[in-house]
């Protein structure tokens, strides 16, 4: 029998989605619905060539500074 798979927090999910979407569309960014923020796509983050350290929440480059 396998393990159960951990169950996804539905806020990041959405993020996800989100992203996907933009970055679909070549958007850089996207408007958090809760925080109302701007977000980086990883469609920008990518194109943009290398990670500037600050934990972006959509980083190709390793998540090593997300908390």
């Amino acid at each position: 029998m396998e393990p159960p798979k951990p169950k996804r927090d539905p806020e990041k999910l959405i993020w996800d989605q989100l992203d996907e979407a933009a970055s679909k569309a070549k958007r850089d960014t996207y408007d958090d619905p809760v925080s109302g923020r701007m977000v980086f796509t990883s469609y920008y983050l990518q194109k943009r060539g290398s990670c500037c350290g600050s934990g972006c929440r959509h980083c190709p480059y390793g998540d090593r500074l997300k908390p």
